[in-house]
């Protein structure tokens, strides 16, 4: 629990990013976003998401998991 007057919230990202021969590479990031006090929003939660990336020839897709 944070001290009277204050209040804590964090969270963190990860990317990591492969390439599939010499035009084609595939993402992944996942984010943790954690509120324990409802500061920012006025509910307690944890948040968690994944997002993947296909990149073809300069170009790329995005699918949430």
């Amino acid at each position: 629990m944070a001290p009277s007057g204050y209040s804590i919230w964090k969270g963190a990202a990860v990317i990591g990013k492969y390439s599939i021969g010499q035009n084609s590479s595939i993402a992944v990031r996942g984010e943790v976003y954690d509120d324990a006090n409802g500061f920012t929003t006025g509910i307690i939660q944890t948040l968690k998401e994944i997002t993947s990336y296909h990149f073809e020839n300069n170009d790329f897709h995005i699918e949430m998991v």
